[in-house]
């Protein structure tokens, strides 16, 4: 048996010490294979469910196959998946199911529980109210692991009440994450219910958020009351396996560079048109994460529609480094929108650099042939922020560059981590392509302090944008301004 590193070892400690278990360990740090050894090591455990990431379930399939151990991907049709999930244990006596979020959101009697819609009475209440109850019939399983479990941190998602009201009935629950709280504290709350039904008492997400938090003057936002982000951190390690590669003793040692580009006179207009009327030639907004996404859409060179091209700076640029500084090395590139990756795609394929792209239309085979491949033909990979965040390991590269970002930490942080090995001693690289006189540097800046919270995240980039010009006449500076 491969042996496991002294920070696995406390892992499976502390796994042995409770029930349910959670494991919040960066990536790279061996999760995977500290959940099969901590099951390996259970006679009892018959039937093991991991629902996670499509893309991380290739990972699962790898470790299980170097472990020995068997396993069924459960996919298809629903009644495909039932005959899937009635695969008998086998001489064994131990048999792991691999099945997505998506899967069980759609089929949730894997979770042996049904989901009623209920018809609402009030004609002005169009959405259609949806319960969750335990049912028979379903399937049961002795361990259950959610990988990546923040896919469940949202209290009203149906996958999250799916997951809350069922798996009730297994020996063992056990939660995965490098980074819980990609958003803020109140993501705590789902994933610890799923382990024991609770978290610091309380069984009502509604209860819990009006005990610790309380509402500001309009009613929309929640703000932790004093000292209440320090009392739910200390319950949450109390309960929890937390390691970072740093205290792991495999920290690396990360470089940043920016690389500015030039707008365009057209790119420079349409920018100045929304950002001083919420409007351009195809149309017009009134809400402001609209306004944001049309001008990072023209800041990477496009129409705000994101149909059109008004400038390829960005793209040279990226050929530029690919050809030039970078020229034989492996090179993961991050893009936010599907029509920057296939530009791209195009004016690479064209100059004979051999890359590949993936997007959320890419099939599960398709993605896991391109991450075979890569380090091995092929030198360049072209993903979308949205769907490689999670369990690829693409660390045949050093080097990721970042054509755009999301608004988003926790995508940022587990896209950066998709690079790294623990037996890597070269420096990381990330290179960011910052349109000039844009946004992009303030989304850049708030990710790099580390502004989690989604929420206010996008309000201190409405500010930033609202208020830097007040005026439509105002002219835009030559130099300088925001980018990301």
């Amino acid at each position: 048996m491969r042996p496991l590193f002294p920070h696995q070892e406390r892992a499976l400690d502390h796994l042995n010490s409770v029930r349910h278990g959670a494991l919040f360990m960066e990536m790279r740090l061996g999760k995977t294979l500290t959940v099969i050894r901590w099951v390996q090591s259970k006679p009892e455990v018959e039937r093991v469910l991991i629902v996670a990431p499509v893309t991380v379930l290739a990972a699962w399939e790898k470790e299980l196959r170097a472990e020995g151990e068997r396993f069924t991907r459960v996919e298809g049709s629903h009644a495909w998946k039932r005959r899937m999930l009635s695969t008998p244990v086998g001489e064994s006596g131990r048999r792991w199911f691999l099945v997505g979020y998506e899967a069980v959101r759609a089929l949730p009697t894997i979770a042996g529980v049904e989901v009623r819609t209920l018809q609402n009475h009030d004609p002005k209440v169009k959405k259609k109210r949806r319960v969750v109850k335990p049912c028979s019939g379903g399937w049961e399983f002795d361990v259950v692991v959610l990988d990546e479990s923040t896919k469940i941190k949202n209290p009203s998602a149906l996958i999250t009440r799916v997951c809350l009201v069922g798996f009730r009935g297994a020996l063992h629950r056990i939660i995965l994450s490098g980074l819980p709280n990609p958003e803020s504290v109140m993501n705590y709350w789902a994933q610890f219910a799923f382990l024991r039904g609770r978290f610091m008492g309380y069984k009502s997400f509604w209860h819990w958020r009006s005990r610790f938090f309380e509402a500001d003057p309009d009613g929309w936002e929640w703000e932790p009351l004093p000292k209440t982000e320090e009392a739910i951190r200390t319950q949450a390690a109390a309960a929890s396996f937390v390691l970072s590669r740093k205290d792991a003793g495999l920290g690396e040692r990360r470089i940043y560079q920016e690389h500015e580009v030039e707008m365009t006179p057209l790119q420079r207009r349409t920018y100045r048109e929304v950002l001083g009327s919420f409007a351009w030639d195809g149309g017009e907004t009134t809400l402001a994460i609209v306004q944001l996404t049309w001008l990072h859409r023209i800041a990477g060179g496009f129409t705000p529609d994101g149909k059109g091209v008004l400038g390829v700076g960005k793209f040279n640029a990226l050929q530029s480094l690919l050809e030039d500084e970078l020229e034989g090395q492996n090179v993961v590139v991050w893009f936010r929108f599907n029509a920057e990756i296939a530009h791209a795609y195009a004016v690479l394929r064209a100059r004979g650099i051999p890359c590949r792209m993936l997007t959320g239309v890419t099939i599960p085979d398709q993605r896991a042939d391109a991450v075979r491949e890569f380090g091995n033909g092929t030198r360049v990979l072209l993903l979308q922020e949205a769907i490689g965040q999670f369990g690829l390991d693409l660390s045949a590269a050093s080097t990721a560059i970042y054509f755009s970002n999301a608004f988003s930490l926790e995508q940022r942080a587990q896209s950066e981590d998709r690079i790294l090995h623990p037996q890597k001693k070269e420096p990381l690289l990330f290179i960011d392509l910052l349109s000039m006189v844009s946004m992009y540097r303030e989304v850049l800046c708030l990710l790099q302090e580390k502004v989690s919270d989604a929420k206010m995240f996008l309000r201190a980039l409405s500010r930033y944008v609202l208020n830097r010009y007040n005026s439509p006449k105002q002219k835009l500076p030559t130099r300088g301004g925001m980018a990301s």
